[in-house]
């Protein structure tokens, strides 16, 4: 039986975050599952205590920026509603059990970005560009994440052009809010170099140019760096790959 909800996050170097992760997940309701994707960490994900189904995966080696590759192979094999989000987004508990109620709010052709709040509850009043309510037939349908970009910082906006392209309308969801943990210091990627350096998409004419295409990754694009299954605590006989 699929899962009502399927979280598919990145993770990079960010034990602190992950365990206000599985702090929240011990108040979530059944029927969420955690799709995780270790990027080659140096401290890899620590899941003996994580309360909730998952299947976490690591791909082989370390280079900075792979969160498009993370975010393709969490969501290979994800079947219905899913929120593929960064690590330092928390989905608080209260908006799982909203979710996992009323599960004929979320429409397929329809991503969703959901509010984001501080940790004392407060708005942030700007929603996140890399957290999407979304079925993972829309996800495909749209080519998955370019990984043809992967390794530089600055290219997130492909993939809502490619939504877009591919007929999938955004809507803004004002009923369910993300907790963003902005400053947490062991957050997933923090420390890899952004804006200004040689990392950054907007030194590369060609990286730039793709983004602002967003053309649909063909099939080959996708899943090519090599990874492999660390552990899988679901009840489902279908291939995790």
């Amino acid at each position: 039986m699929a899962p009502a909800l399927t979280l598919a996050i990145p993770y990079y170097n960010a034990p602190r975050m992950l365990e206000r992760q599985l702090e929240e997940f011990e108040r979530y309701p059944s029927g969420v599952r955690l799709h995780i994707v270790d990027d080659g960490s140096e401290h890899a994900p620590d899941l003996s205590g994580c309360p909730i189904p998952h299947r976490h995966w690591r791909i082989d080696g370390d280079e900075p920026w792979r969160h498009h590759v993370a975010r393709n192979i969490a969501m290979r094999d994800a079947r219905g509603l899913c929120l593929v989000t960064d690590m330092d987004h928390v989905l608080p508990a209260l908006y799982a059990a909203a979710i996992v109620r009323r599960l004929s709010l979320f429409k397929r052709g329809q991503a969703y970005r959901a509010r984001r709040i501080w940790p004392n509850g407060t708005d942030v009043g700007k929603r996140h560009p890399n957290s999407y309510f979304i079925d993972a037939h829309d996800y495909w349908a749209a080519g998955g994440y370019d990984e043809q970009v992967a390794g530089y910082y600055g290219t997130d906006a492909a993939f809502a052009r490619q939504l877009r392209r591919a007929g999938i309308t955004i809507r803004d969801l004002d009923s369910i809010a993300l907790m963003w943990h902005e400053g947490v210091v062991d957050d997933a990627c923090a420390s890899l170099p952004r804006k200004g350096s040689t990392y950054h998409a907007r030194q590369h004419p060609a990286i730039r140019a793709r983004v602002s295409r967003a053309p649909k990754p063909e099939p080959s694009d996708v899943f090519r760096y090599p990874y492999r299954m660390i552990e899988d605590t679901t009840d489902e006989d279908d291939d995790p790959n």
